[in-house]
Protein backbone atom coordinates (compact mmCIF):
# COMPACT_ATOMS: atom_id res chain seq x y z
CA UNK A 1 0.00 0.00 0.00
CA UNK A 2 2.82 2.28 0.88
CA UNK A 3 5.06 1.81 -2.27
CA UNK A 4 1.44 2.61 -4.24
CA UNK A 5 0.99 5.90 -2.37
CA UNK A 6 3.68 7.07 -1.23
CA UNK A 7 5.38 8.15 -4.88
CA UNK A 8 2.13 9.70 -5.65
CA UNK A 9 2.67 12.72 -2.95
CA UNK A 10 2.71 15.58 -6.40
CA UNK A 11 -0.64 14.42 -7.00
CA UNK A 12 -1.84 13.25 -3.43
CA UNK A 13 0.15 15.90 -1.17
CA UNK A 14 -1.96 14.54 1.58
CA UNK A 15 -0.84 11.38 1.06
CA UNK A 16 1.55 11.17 4.43
CA UNK A 17 -1.74 11.80 6.51
CA UNK A 18 -3.13 9.66 4.71
CA UNK A 19 -0.45 6.34 5.35
CA UNK A 20 0.36 8.11 9.30
CA UNK A 21 -3.73 6.84 9.98
CA UNK A 22 -3.18 3.69 8.51
CA UNK A 23 -0.63 2.75 10.47
CA UNK A 24 -1.80 3.70 13.65
CA UNK A 25 -5.18 1.57 12.75
CA UNK A 26 -2.57 -1.36 11.75
CA UNK A 27 -0.84 -0.98 15.51
CA UNK A 28 -4.18 -0.93 17.27
CA UNK A 29 -5.44 -4.08 15.24
CA UNK A 30 -2.07 -5.92 16.04
CA UNK A 31 -2.32 -4.91 19.54
CA UNK A 32 -6.38 -5.91 19.40
CA UNK A 33 -8.99 -7.30 17.18
CA UNK A 34 -11.49 -5.06 18.66
CA UNK A 35 -9.86 -2.67 16.73
CA UNK A 36 -10.28 -4.30 12.86
CA UNK A 37 -13.22 -3.05 11.98
CA UNK A 38 -11.28 0.53 12.10
CA UNK A 39 -8.09 -0.66 10.43
CA UNK A 40 -10.45 -1.92 7.34
CA UNK A 41 -12.71 1.43 6.99
CA UNK A 42 -9.00 3.03 6.46
CA UNK A 43 -7.67 0.17 4.27
CA UNK A 44 -10.73 1.01 1.76
CA UNK A 45 -9.55 4.61 2.30
CA UNK A 46 -6.54 4.16 0.85
CA UNK A 47 -7.54 1.77 -1.89
CA UNK A 48 -10.02 4.46 -2.77
CA UNK A 49 -7.13 6.80 -3.25
CA UNK A 50 -5.28 4.06 -5.32
CA UNK A 51 -8.25 4.06 -7.63
CA UNK A 52 -8.36 7.24 -7.73
CA UNK A 53 -4.74 8.16 -8.90
CA UNK A 54 -5.22 5.14 -11.50
CA UNK A 55 -7.35 7.53 -13.26
CA UNK A 56 -6.16 9.55 -15.79
CA UNK A 57 -9.13 12.34 -15.50
CA UNK A 58 -7.37 12.64 -11.93
CA UNK A 59 -5.46 15.43 -11.54
CA UNK A 60 -5.18 15.68 -7.42
CA UNK A 61 -6.58 14.65 -4.25
CA UNK A 62 -6.31 15.48 -0.76
CA UNK A 63 -7.14 13.70 2.25
CA UNK A 64 -9.57 14.57 4.20
CA UNK A 65 -9.02 18.61 4.23
CA UNK A 66 -10.50 21.46 6.18
CA UNK A 67 -13.66 22.61 5.37
CA UNK A 68 -14.59 26.52 5.12
CA UNK A 69 -17.22 26.74 8.29
CA UNK A 70 -17.72 23.50 9.27
CA UNK A 71 -16.05 20.73 11.46
CA UNK A 72 -16.91 18.12 9.50
CA UNK A 73 -14.75 16.22 6.88
CA UNK A 74 -15.36 14.09 3.54
CA UNK A 75 -12.60 11.48 2.72
CA UNK A 76 -11.30 12.92 -0.33
CA UNK A 77 -11.32 16.43 -2.08
CA UNK A 78 -10.57 15.36 -6.06
CA UNK A 79 -9.46 17.80 -8.78
CA UNK A 80 -9.87 16.78 -12.31
CA UNK A 81 -7.67 17.53 -14.71
CA UNK A 82 -10.83 19.88 -16.81
CA UNK A 83 -10.55 21.89 -13.53
CA UNK A 84 -13.43 20.41 -12.42
CA UNK A 85 -14.07 19.76 -8.53
CA UNK A 86 -15.72 16.77 -6.43
CA UNK A 87 -15.56 15.00 -3.42
CA UNK A 88 -15.82 11.20 -2.42
CA UNK A 89 -16.89 9.98 0.84
CA UNK A 90 -15.66 6.08 1.60
CA UNK A 91 -17.98 4.19 3.63
CA UNK A 92 -17.22 0.02 5.09
CA UNK A 93 -20.24 -1.91 4.66
CA UNK A 94 -18.91 -5.31 6.75
CA UNK A 95 -21.94 -6.82 8.92
CA UNK A 96 -20.94 -9.51 11.27
CA UNK A 97 -21.44 -13.29 10.55
CA UNK A 98 -24.70 -13.89 12.18
CA UNK A 99 -27.27 -16.95 11.42
CA UNK A 100 -30.67 -14.81 10.76
CA UNK A 101 -32.80 -17.64 9.37
CA UNK A 102 -35.63 -16.91 11.84
CA UNK A 103 -35.77 -13.33 10.38
CA UNK A 104 -35.76 -14.90 6.82
CA UNK A 105 -38.93 -17.15 7.38
CA UNK A 106 -40.67 -14.20 9.07
CA UNK A 107 -41.23 -12.08 5.70
CA UNK A 108 -41.46 -15.29 3.97
CA UNK A 109 -44.57 -16.05 6.18
CA UNK A 110 -45.96 -12.77 5.95
CA UNK A 111 -45.65 -11.77 2.46
CA UNK A 112 -43.25 -8.99 2.69
CA UNK A 113 -40.97 -10.26 -0.38
CA UNK A 114 -42.40 -9.18 -3.60
CA UNK A 115 -44.92 -11.58 -5.43
CA UNK A 116 -42.48 -11.42 -8.45
CA UNK A 117 -39.48 -12.34 -6.86
CA UNK A 118 -38.41 -15.33 -5.79
CA UNK A 119 -35.77 -15.31 -2.71
CA UNK A 120 -34.71 -19.11 -2.39
CA UNK A 121 -32.20 -19.90 0.78
CA UNK A 122 -32.15 -23.20 2.50
CA UNK A 123 -31.45 -23.53 6.39
CA UNK A 124 -27.69 -25.52 6.85
CA UNK A 125 -26.99 -24.29 3.56
CA UNK A 126 -25.44 -20.61 4.53
CA UNK A 127 -28.91 -19.36 4.02
CA UNK A 128 -29.48 -17.46 7.66
CA UNK A 129 -25.81 -16.22 7.25
CA UNK A 130 -26.90 -15.02 3.34
CA UNK A 131 -30.07 -13.49 3.89
CA UNK A 132 -28.52 -11.81 6.90
CA UNK A 133 -25.44 -10.26 5.20
CA UNK A 134 -28.47 -9.16 2.41
CA UNK A 135 -30.42 -7.51 4.88
CA UNK A 136 -27.77 -5.87 6.87
CA UNK A 137 -26.29 -4.77 4.54
CA UNK A 138 -29.29 -3.00 2.80
CA UNK A 139 -30.08 -1.29 6.21
CA UNK A 140 -26.24 0.18 6.09
CA UNK A 141 -26.72 1.47 3.02
CA UNK A 142 -29.73 3.92 3.96
CA UNK A 143 -27.74 4.59 6.78
CA UNK A 144 -24.56 5.71 5.30
CA UNK A 145 -26.42 7.71 2.56
CA UNK A 146 -28.14 10.03 5.07
CA UNK A 147 -24.77 10.13 7.35
CA UNK A 148 -23.69 11.32 3.97
CA UNK A 149 -26.43 13.63 3.19
CA UNK A 150 -25.67 15.21 6.75
CA UNK A 151 -21.77 15.53 5.97
CA UNK A 152 -22.86 17.78 2.94
CA UNK A 153 -25.06 20.01 4.64
CA UNK A 154 -22.79 20.87 7.07
CA UNK A 155 -20.38 21.67 4.54
CA UNK A 156 -22.52 23.54 2.59
CA UNK A 157 -21.96 21.94 -0.16
CA UNK A 158 -23.25 22.47 -3.67
CA UNK A 159 -23.82 19.50 -5.64
CA UNK A 160 -23.96 21.15 -9.13
CA UNK A 161 -20.72 22.46 -8.22
CA UNK A 162 -18.85 19.77 -6.18
CA UNK A 163 -20.63 16.71 -6.66
CA UNK A 164 -20.12 13.93 -4.11
CA UNK A 165 -19.24 10.26 -5.12
CA UNK A 166 -20.52 7.83 -2.12
CA UNK A 167 -17.92 4.94 -2.58
CA UNK A 168 -19.42 1.71 -0.75
CA UNK A 169 -16.78 -0.72 0.32
CA UNK A 170 -17.60 -4.05 0.91
CA UNK A 171 -16.16 -7.95 0.33
CA UNK A 172 -18.85 -9.31 -2.54
CA UNK A 173 -19.44 -11.86 -0.32
CA UNK A 174 -21.58 -9.63 1.73
CA UNK A 175 -22.86 -7.11 -0.63
CA UNK A 176 -22.79 -7.71 -4.04
CA UNK A 177 -22.76 -5.21 -6.58
CA UNK A 178 -26.11 -5.60 -7.91
CA UNK A 179 -27.53 -5.03 -4.87
CA UNK A 180 -25.85 -1.82 -4.80
CA UNK A 181 -27.56 -1.05 -8.47
CA UNK A 182 -30.85 -2.17 -6.88
CA UNK A 183 -30.21 0.65 -4.30
CA UNK A 184 -29.03 3.16 -6.66
CA UNK A 185 -31.74 3.02 -8.86
CA UNK A 186 -33.76 3.60 -6.05
CA UNK A 187 -31.96 6.21 -4.92
CA UNK A 188 -31.93 8.14 -8.48
CA UNK A 189 -35.35 7.48 -9.41
CA UNK A 190 -37.72 7.42 -5.98
CA UNK A 191 -38.78 4.25 -6.62
CA UNK A 192 -38.01 0.54 -6.51
CA UNK A 193 -37.19 -1.58 -9.19
CA UNK A 194 -40.02 -4.52 -9.82
CA UNK A 195 -36.93 -7.05 -9.33
CA UNK A 196 -35.49 -5.53 -5.85
CA UNK A 197 -36.48 -8.00 -3.08
CA UNK A 198 -36.37 -5.43 -0.55
CA UNK A 199 -38.43 -2.96 -2.17
CA UNK A 200 -41.70 -3.67 -0.09
CA UNK A 201 -39.53 -3.83 3.18
CA UNK A 202 -37.47 -0.37 2.48
CA UNK A 203 -40.71 1.29 1.42
CA UNK A 204 -42.77 0.28 4.87
CA UNK A 205 -39.38 1.37 6.79
CA UNK A 206 -38.47 4.52 5.50
CA UNK A 207 -42.12 5.35 6.15
CA UNK A 208 -42.73 3.89 9.23
CA UNK A 209 -39.56 5.95 10.67
CA UNK A 210 -40.06 8.89 8.38
CA UNK A 211 -36.72 8.85 6.39
CA UNK A 212 -36.08 12.32 4.25
CA UNK A 213 -33.80 11.42 1.64
CA UNK A 214 -32.02 15.00 0.13
CA UNK A 215 -30.77 13.13 -2.89
CA UNK A 216 -27.43 15.40 -2.72
CA UNK A 217 -25.03 12.45 -3.56
CA UNK A 218 -24.41 12.68 -7.35
CA UNK A 219 -22.96 9.00 -8.12
CA UNK A 220 -22.55 5.98 -6.78
CA UNK A 221 -19.34 4.10 -6.52
CA UNK A 222 -18.17 -0.08 -5.57
CA UNK A 223 -15.16 -1.35 -4.07
CA UNK A 224 -15.46 -5.03 -3.78
CA UNK A 225 -12.71 -6.36 -2.10
CA UNK A 226 -12.83 -9.32 0.49
CA UNK A 227 -11.73 -8.68 3.81
CA UNK A 228 -8.57 -9.89 4.22
CA UNK A 229 -7.25 -9.53 0.37
CA UNK A 230 -5.14 -5.80 -0.27
CA UNK A 231 -6.41 -4.97 -3.13
CA UNK A 232 -10.61 -4.42 -4.57
CA UNK A 233 -11.72 -7.11 -6.98
CA UNK A 234 -13.50 -5.26 -8.80
CA UNK A 235 -14.17 -1.08 -8.62
CA UNK A 236 -16.61 0.96 -10.84
CA UNK A 237 -16.99 4.17 -9.62
CA UNK A 238 -20.29 5.15 -11.66
CA UNK A 239 -22.70 2.74 -10.77
CA UNK A 240 -25.89 2.54 -12.15
CA UNK A 241 -28.72 -0.17 -12.69
CA UNK A 242 -29.05 -2.05 -15.94
CA UNK A 243 -31.44 -0.13 -18.44
CA UNK A 244 -32.00 -4.20 -19.84
CA UNK A 245 -33.60 -4.50 -16.51
CA UNK A 246 -35.22 -1.43 -15.72
CA UNK A 247 -38.75 -2.14 -15.76
CA UNK A 248 -41.60 0.72 -14.62
CA UNK A 249 -43.42 -0.61 -11.45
Amino acid sequence: MCDALAPAKERFPSVQRLLAVLDQRVAAALRDRAFFRQFNETHNEACAAVELLRAPAVATIDYEPAVSGSDKRLDFKVQLADAQQGWVEVKTINPTDQDDWDKYQAPCEKGRFPKNVNVILVEGMMGGEIYHDDYASRTKLIEHVMETEARLAACQMNPETAPCTLAIAASPLKLRKDALEDFTFFYRTGRHSQWDEFRDMETHAIAQQQIRLARTIAKFAYLGRATYEVWPREVDWDVRFPTAWIVES
